[in-house]
């Protein structure tokens, strides 16, 4: 299942920066005072937009990942785990803070902690993705022709 995630560098990708877009969404909109009737509609307009865009994202990146072979119960169970213990790591990350004295060498270690942390997440949640798949592909072309 790793395999199938890791040849799909464009799966990495798009989930990745989809995911980072759907963060700063959230947290611009933890900011937002609801003051009246239009800011309230326009934070519930926010929360059903981050849920679809959710829902798009995962959906988009189950049905690129499907390939014809279909994993075990093993596999997904391998994979809770390595999203657990993906998870467990990313926090760890995040709340490290190694004994560095100068500000750049801080917010450097901030910065690759962190992306490392994300992409280590974003990594292992595809790959749950692909070991819950259906294994069928997004389009098929029925009326293909083989050519002499």
């Amino acid at each position: 299942m790793i395999a199938r995630v890791l040849r799909a560098p464009g799966v990495i990708a798009e989930s990745a920066i989809g995911y980072a877009a759907l963060g700063a969404v959230f947290y611009w909109w933890l900011g937002f005072a609801e003051t009246g009737g239009l800011a309230l509609l326009l934070s519930v307009a926010t929360v059903a937009l981050l849920a679809s865009g959710a829902v798009v994202l995962t959906r988009r990146a189950r049905q690129r990942l499907a390939s014809g072979e279909r994993a075990g119960a093993m596999g997904g169970v391998i994979s809770v785990l390595v999203l657990l213990a993906a998870l467990a790591i990313a926090y760890w990350l995040v709340w490290w803070v190694p004994e560095f004295t100068g500000f750049t060498a801080q917010a450097a270690s901030m910065a690759i902690r962190w992306g490392a942390g994300y992409l280590l997440v974003v990594l292992a949640w595809l790959n749950l993705l692909a070991a819950t798949s259906e294994g069928k592909p997004l389009e098929s072309q029925p009326s293909t022709a083989s050519l002499p």
